[in-house]
């Protein structure tokens, strides 16, 4: 018997089998996450790289897969996250194959007419995702999958990645040669209606994409993933690139968070996670790295205690405009605030409160300039301004 390949499959499942219900406890690393699985506590392989700060709560509804594989350090893969708006699908592996689905029905908005003619397709010294055939000629297309995202708006990454940032340019210098290029941010969930690179996280990324953007196709599209079954859908559906949104907002400038952790309880400030804000008016990211170096500490009474220091993270807030209620909502989320340091018991970014605070400032205050932009909504009248020029 021929076993179907994934996209002549009348449909296409998240998952591999019966799934197993996990609740989300701890992860270990980057690919292994702690969860419970009725009783009993299990590993389970998290084929997804992202930070996934928003969806890895304690307690988070995980969808988990079991494999019979051998060698493998777990038994369980994870493979989507269950929200209040629907399953995010989070095994990152799996997002060719259900692109590859889409497309082989004619339900890839923006490619309803190319077909697929390779995948893993090495160009040069470059491997591409995908490689289409259409009425205009071949296209090499990379797709990456977006978990980040809010009620209006995705953004990709939600980690650092130099592996994108080398793909974009890789597919910009493609197309200066006459090769027509792509990418694809498949993004998991269908609310969204705007996408932007994500110029927090990843700055150099934002900045590629906005060098490469009259020589590479970038096509955000929305997946939806039934919410029992966790089957894809058999539609897509475009988003739209606010790119004069990304050209005001994607500045060296801004605010950022530091996050401290003293373990010794017998330090001055007792041990703990210490957060404090700072206001970079220019060159935000040479005053990260001096804070990550620990030559500007960005607070006096760390200064004097920096040796009791360890580094969690220093989170950026890129804007081109003051954001002094930060500290106030961060005021509201921590049990103790002394002289701008704010006080946690545990680590801030493992606490949904803190990343609720985090995410207002990165992506809420954008979809509020993207709501002012379109009062009607994406169908209705666009005030006038070069938002989405």
């Amino acid at each position: 018997m021929v076993k179907s390949a994934p996209d002549e499959q009348s449909s296409y499942s998240a998952v591999k089998g019966s799934p197993t219900r996990a609740f989300f406890l701890e992860r270990l690393n980057r690919f292994v996450v702690l969860c419970r699985v009725g009783t009993d506590v299990v590993k389970a392989h998290l084929p997804n790289p992202g930070r996934l700060w928003e969806l890895l709560y304690k307690d988070a509804e995980l969808v988990l897969e079991r494999t019979s594989a051998s060698g493998r350090a777990t038994d369980y893969t994870v493979v989507a996250v269950r929200t209040e708006r629907g399953p995010v699908m989070l095994h990152t592996h799996r997002v060719n194959s259900a692109v590859a689905w889409l497309l082989a029905r004619g339900k890839l908005i923006g490619f309803e007419d190319y077909k697929l003619k390779g995948r893993e397709v090495t160009h040069g010294q470059h491997r591409f995702d995908l490689l289409l055939s259409g009425p205009e000629g071949e296209i090499l297309v990379e797709v990456k999958s977006c978990t980040l995202f809010g009620e209006l708006l995705a953004m990709f990454p939600d980690a650092p990645s130099k592996r994108a940032v080398n793909h974009v340019r890789h597919l910009g210098e493609l197309a200066r040669q006459g090769v027509k290029t792509a990418v694809i941010f498949a993004v998991q969930t269908p609310h969204p209606k705007f996408f932007l690179p994500d110029f927090h996280t990843d700055y150099d990324f934002a900045r590629t994409v906005l060098a490469e953007k009259e020589h590479v196709e970038f096509l955000p599209i929305s997946l939806e993933w039934g919410a029992e079954d966790l089957k894809l859908k058999e539609r897509s559906n475009r988003i739209e690139i606010p790119w004069g949104v990304l050209e005001q907002e994607c500045v060296d400038a801004g605010s950022y968070v530091s996050i401290f952790e003293i373990k010794d309880p017998k330090a001055p400030l007792g041990d703990g996670f210490y957060c404090v804000v700072e206001r970079a008016p220019k060159d935000l990211t040479a005053s990260m790295a001096r804070v990550t170096r620990k030559t500007l500490m960005p607070h006096p009474t760390l200064n004097a205690i920096k040796e009791d220091l360890s580094l969690v993270g220093v989170l950026p807030i890129r804007a081109n405009e003051d954001m002094a209620s930060l500290q106030d909502d961060l005021a509201a989320v921590s049990p103790l605030t002394a002289d701008g340091l704010f006080y946690f018991p545990h680590n801030p970014l493992r606490q949904k409160a803190f990343i609720d605070v985090l995410l207002k400032y990165r992506i809420g205050r954008l979809e509020q300039k993207l709501l002012n932009e379109y009062p009607g909504g994406l169908d209705g009248p666009k005030k006038c301004g070069n938002i989405c020029t």
